[in-house]
């Protein structure tokens, strides 16, 4: 093999003017869209149009071939990355006055809160058919949107599009009613994690409704023990923490 060319700087095509005798077919063909890569350990040029592998040791031509590809290919990443930044920098020039904005209209928002409530952390977790789905929480305390009182939201839109590439929504729950809700939560936490009392058999003639023996005595006879609706409890305690029944 001995004239291999690389046309100008930005391309990878090379002229096969002459070839050895493992490749007559080839002899005189241009071949395009060389890639550089490893297989099994052996350097080759890639030329899947052919599905071809020339191996690269041993052969100063393709060795300069491969080294061209590859600067090439370095040449190309730097300058896609370098348009990518630029990009950035330039979409980033656009966003940032509406961004302060946003931020300028969420602070009068913010002032807009009662002196007796406390603002409530809004995160969008997921959206539901365009429809965002919304976490709310304050001091660590996970709320349903049946407590919270939305004051407003602010919002960055970009020229000529069609909604807000960033949006802050501000909302707010009374001192009161946050206190409340952890007192709820609390108990219900410890109701759940409480162990069961020992089931104590008392034998004949005990009455659960008096907790006596009293045969019957009492006029309200009750020798059944009373059953503790575990599932209504484990139910009350999801619905107060997550909301699940809204």
């Amino acid at each position: 093999m001995k004239a291999i060319v690389i046309h100008d700087l930005y391309s990878d095509t090379i002229t096969i003017s002459e070839i050895g005798p493992e490749l007559p077919n080839l002899t005189g063909q241009t071949l395009t869209g060389g890639v550089v890569r490893t297989i099994n350990g052996i350097k080759v040029i890639t030329y899947t149009t052919k599905k071809l592998n020339l191996k690269v040791a041993g052969r100063p031509e393709l060795e300069a071939v491969a080294m061209k590809i590859e600067k090439i290919e370095a040449d190309k990443t730097v300058a896609r990355e370098a348009k990518c930044a630029a990009d950035r920098a330039a979409q980033d020039a656009i966003d940032k006055p509406l961004l302060e904005a946003m931020e300028i209209e969420a602070t009068r928002l913010r002032s807009l809160i009662p002196a007796d409530h406390v603002e409530v952390i809004i995160k969008q977790s997921g959206d539901l058919d365009g429809d965002p789905i919304l976490d709310y929480a304050c001091q660590g305390i996970k709320l349903s949107w049946r407590d919270i009182e939305v004051v407003g939201t602010a919002c960055a839109i970009r020229p000529r599009a069609m909604g807000a590439f960033a949006t802050r929504r501000i909302a707010s729950i009374s001192i009161a009613r946050l206190a409340e809700i952890k007192a709820e939560q609390s108990l219900a936490i410890a109701t759940a994690n409480r162990r069961p009392e020992p089931q104590i058999s008392y034998g004949s003639g005990y009455c659960y409704s008096c907790k006596t023996y009293c045969y019957g005595d009492c006029g309200n006879y009750n020798p059944d023990r009373p059953l503790i609706d575990t599932q209504a409890l484990r139910e009350a305690v999801a619905e107060q923490d997550y909301g699940i029944n809204d």
